[in-house]
């Protein structure tokens, strides 16, 4: 809920940047429709937090898995039977070896 609210706070931010950029309090000032389209053309063509917010988030979830993966395999290297990650105790399990 947070997160969706500062996304909303960022992109009412740079939408009013945008108006100060092009002179205007309102899109109601633009008076004709092409200067509408060019407002609004520059605001999908410039607006990328939510793009950006998302390949953060994967990275970020990427990179936590990949430590936790590291965190296991260290355990079972060390023959330990489990293993701690952010502040957690996990157990190893083993995957079965095939005959």
């Amino acid at each position: 809920m947070l997160r969706e609210q500062d996304e909303k706070d960022r992109y009412r931010k740079f939408f009013n940047d945008v108006m100060d950029k092009f002179g205007i309090e309102s899109p109601a000032d633009l008076s004709s429709d092409k200067q509408k389209k060019k407002f609004f053309d520059y605001i999908e063509k410039h607006w990328t937090g939510s793009k950006v917010e998302e390949e953060r988030s994967r990275e970020s979830i990427v990179s936590e898995a990949n430590a936790f993966l590291k965190a296991r395999a260290a355990a079972i290297w060390e023959g330990k039977d489990e293993f701690e990650f952010n502040g957690k105790v996990y157990p190893v399990i083993k995957v079965a070896e095939e005959n």
